[in-house]
């Protein structure tokens, strides 16, 4: 299936991409349905993950430092620590915030323990883009708002370490839909930023497969150059595989009570994906070599037992090719996600 993405028309008096994101990144909280914003940050030491969510409300706040490898939480939030309101980018949750102020983002990020916090301003470097419904299993699907390339600049602490970040890439996507946690579906997801000479692309990875992994129902690459999307490959475009397995001696879980569900210590997650994007003139040769990871145990809903284990793992890209006659040969950060629900 191919992933549409949609620009939408914002006031003439705002800046276009602080137009855009005022008009299509607010909280929706539609009845029965999923809702997250999500950040990344690729620092050179340092990764960050930021994710708000609704049903059930809770913040998840994970770093990875070079050398001491991840940390941090998946906090549950209290209906009066939850403020927020629909059509609005600005939320609290609890301890931490977001809100939108003259073109950027602004976050605010803190675990209860005081081992993580982050004061953190983003601005959009991409147009960002909507994209069309995205199957997931039967009558499932979401939708995916998304910034590909932002920078962020601020301050995070991690124990007693503290880091400076100034214009670090970094990405945000907005995602909301009616499904199921242990429903019938998977996924693998990347965000490539590539720095320096090469720092005009940025590229995003997704396919979603049936929770086997036996049957692909939608998969792209999608890539921006400079100011704007460039291409996205889709569908038979692609071909994708994986090599060897990612082991850890010691691997975060968060919540660590999620450590007594079966299953949440262990995953499947890949140490190698190869991905070859083709259409015509236009080749991309993706390999991305995971390090570490990070595993979130999700509860799963209704009578499914168990938890879904959304991995986060810190890798690096090697990104070659042709795209709309440019040139590409890079090497990069990027982090990859992977869904596994129990098949």
């Amino acid at each position: 299936m191919s992933v549409a993405l949609h620009q939408a028309r914002g006031p003439r008096a705002l800046d276009a991409k602080a137009a855009l994101i005022l008009q299509s990144d607010y909280w929706r909280r539609l009845p029965g349905q999923k809702e997250w914003s999500h950040f990344c940050v690729l620092g050179r030491e340092l990764t960050l993950i930021a994710n708000l969510s609704l049903a059930p409300a809770r913040v998840v706040a994970l770093a990875r430092v070079a050398g001491l490898g991840w940390l941090g939480a998946v906090e549950s939030v209290e209906r009066g620590a939850l403020e927020l309101r629909g059509g609005s980018i600005d939320a609290r949750f609890g301890a931490s915030a977001l809100r939108f102020r003259d073109g950027a983002y602004q976050l605010e990020l803190a675990t209860r323990d005081g081992s993580l916090a982050a004061r953190l301003e983003l601005r959009p470097r991409l147009r960002p883009a909507l994209t069309s419904s995205i199957p997931l299993a039967r009558a499932a699907t979401m939708k995916w708002f998304v910034v590909p390339r932002l920078e962020a600049s601020g301050h995070v602490c991690v124990r007693e370490r503290s880091f400076a970040l100034e214009r670090a890439p970094a990405y945000h996507d907005h995602d909301w839909g009616p499904f199921r946690w242990g429903g019938d579906f998977s996924w693998e997801w990347a965000v490539v930023l590539p720095e320096g000479d090469a720092a005009e692309w940025s590229f995003v990875f997704q396919r979603i497969s049936d929770r086997a992994r036996h049957r692909t129902l939608s998969q792209g690459l999608l890539a921006w150059r400079k100011g704007g999307h460039a291409l996205t490959l889709h569908g038979r475009e692609l071909s994708l595989r994986s090599e060897g397995l990612l082991r850890q001696r010691r691997a975060l879980v968060v919540p660590g009570v999620m450590r007594l569900v079966g299953g949440a210590g262990a995953t499947d997650a890949p140490r190698r994906l190869e991905l070859r994007a083709e259409r015509g003139a236009d080749v991309v040769e993706l390999a991305l070599e995971l390090e570490d990871l990070a595993r979130i145990a999700v509860p799963n809903d209704g009578e499914e037992p168990g938890a879904t284990l959304v991995c986060e793992a810190h890798a690096r890209a090697r990104v070659s090719g042709r795209l709309r006659g440019a040139r590409i040969d890079c090497e990069a950060a990027a982090l990859v996600e992977l869904n596994r629900a129990p098949a």
